[in-house]
């Protein structure tokens, strides 16, 4: 059975497109390549009051809206400022997914356009629709937002225990905090962005994950040490109070997974590093375990390990 769909999707950013978005000052470049100068608004240092407007952006006219038609990927492709419209067919959708037909087509013209644009093209795919026979929309409005519960009193626990350790100046610490906090951007860059509307197994997401789970695991081998470096991990566990055993049943087989998945080398196997994701929270687990004792240990008058490049 084949059935025909139609799925509209919002190219990301908007400003790229000469719409409004992401606060940006928007204006049509000049196709002479002459450069443009731009004024932002002024701010009184005292009153932090705009004190002058700054160049106002300009949106293009109606009459000039981006309009492009094309195939992707088998699908016939419109796009109308950043508004991409995919029609398509599939063959017998219940194992061919028309979700995956529109997303893979959306990809194609992404990966391309950020090249050439030299911006990281995002997409919102808005909806999914079937044309022929009984109508069905196959893409469920998200009413999104973002929710945080806060607790001051922990908070300014926090933030008191995190001044005290900034004077600690330990150079092991230093680097391994460095490492971990990176890694955590990168792990909120996996399900953040846009990327969700590719799946979570998209490419962006992998690559985001599988470099989270490196940086995670430099920060728990600058505190541990690496075996394959001559590190004394044994004595290393034993003075943080985690055993002598503790690289060799835990942090070890993370960085089995580390070496087989090539999440350090530039040929990283997309496939392969699918794998890595259900064992992420684990290594998030253990660098903080890691840091945690280090800590310690360095407010108990610990010497400090020596600092080395994981």
């Amino acid at each position: 059975m084949t059935v025909k769909y139609r799925a509209v999707v919002f190219l990301l950013p908007t400003n790229t497109f000469g719409l409004p978005g992401d606060n940006a000052i928007v204006f049509p470049a000049d196709p002479s390549g002459k450069e443009s100068t731009v004024t932002f608004p002024s701010i009184d240092s005292t009153t932090l009051e705009r004190t002058s407007w700054g160049t106002l952006s300009r949106y293009r006219e109606d009459k000039d809206a981006l309009r492009a038609n094309s195939s992707v990927r088998g699908c016939q492709a419109g796009v109308v400022d950043n508004y991409l419209t995919l029609e398509f067919t599939v063959e017998d959708p219940l194992t061919n997914s028309p979700w995956d037909v529109a997303r893979d087509a959306t990809i194609a013209l992404c990966r391309p356009l950020t090249l050439l644009t030299d911006e990281p093209i995002d997409f919102h795919i808005v909806s999914l629709q079937q044309l022929e026979g009984q109508q069905k929309h196959l893409r469920a409005a998200r009413i999104g937002g973002t929710v945080s519960a806060y607790n001051l009193a922990e908070l300014s626990n926090k933030v008191q225990e995190s001044m005290e350790i900034a004077d600690l100046r330990d150079p092991t610490l230093e680097k391994a905090l460095t490492y971990y906090r990176h890694g955590a951007i990168l792990r909120d860059g996996s399900t953040t962005r846009a990327w969700d509307d590719e799946s979570p197994g998209s490419t962006q997401a992998i690559l985001f994950k599988s470099e989270s789970f490196l940086n995670y695991w430099k920060a728990a081998t600058s505190i541990i040490g690496d075996r394959t470096k001559g590190d004394a991990n044994d004595e290393r566990g034993r003075r943080l109070g985690l055993g002598p055993d503790y690289y060799r049943t835990t942090v070890q087989p993370l960085t089995n997974l580390r070496n087989d998945f090539d999440v350090a080398h530039y040929d990283v196997q997309l496939e392969r590093a699918k794998l890595l994701s259900p064992s992420l929270g684990p290594m998030v687990q253990v660098a903080k375990v890691l840091l945690t004792a280090y800590i310690a240990y360095l407010k108990s008058g610990g010497s400090a390990f020596s600092p080395r490049n994981p």
